[in-house]
């Protein structure tokens, strides 16, 4: 199976529009209808393009719910078109694609002959400035909640322990010492 530079789920749209003997429909969101509208007689294996979220947390909000409402208009009109169909909902990143999809071999990320000068050693990446705390991620949310527990439970569990052993008893020990009784020796 080829790979292409664009989106991944073209090539698994198209093996999958061979085997089940249907028509390939690659379109942007909000397009759907216009397409769908030439033949609803034959099957379909569409796959919907969404524009790229880029800009602040709030514009990328903004989008993502205009996204969700075209999808959900073209997912209502495909279900309106075709009583039966199956819908499969995946994602991939643009971003990651400069790094997936080479189509020139000469501009391989991996190739690290093109400028070995810039490249950092790893002893000079390491920052030497600042504590411990500050170079490695010591205080994880994991070991400051293992931290917690065995200072807050488990040694206090072990404390009352011991003082619960230490304070058992024998009654051998409670009992006075059976020496010479000189009033015992009298009475015989």
């Amino acid at each position: 199976m080829r790979r292409s530079a664009g989106n991944p789920f073209v090539d698994l749209a198209g093996a999958i529009s061979r085997r089940c003997g249907s028509r390939v429909l690659s379109v942007s969101a909000g397009e759907v209808k216009p397409h769908l509208e030439e033949q609803t007689e034959k099957k379909h294996v569409v796959c919907v393009g969404m524009p790229p979220l880029e800009g602040t947390s709030g514009d990328r909000k903004y989008l993502m719910s205009e996204h969700e409402s075209q999808l959900s208009s073209d997912m209502n009109y495909i279900a309106a078109a075709f009583p039966k169909y199956l819908v499969v909902y995946a994602g991939w990143a643009s971003s990651l694609e400069s790094r997936q999809f080479y189509e020139d071999e000469e501009l391989s990320p991996f190739d690290l002959s093109f400028a070995p000068e810039t490249l950092v050693s790893p002893s000079k990446a390491a920052a030497t400035e600042g504590g411990i705390l500050k170079r490695y991620q010591l205080l994880t949310p994991g070991l400051i909640i293992t931290l917690l527990v065995v200072f807050f439970v488990l040694v206090p569990l072990v404390f009352m322990g011991i003082s619960a052993l230490a304070s058992i008893q024998s009654s051998v020990r409670l009992d006075t010492p059976k020496g010479y009784n000189a009033m015992e020796k009298k009475t015989q």
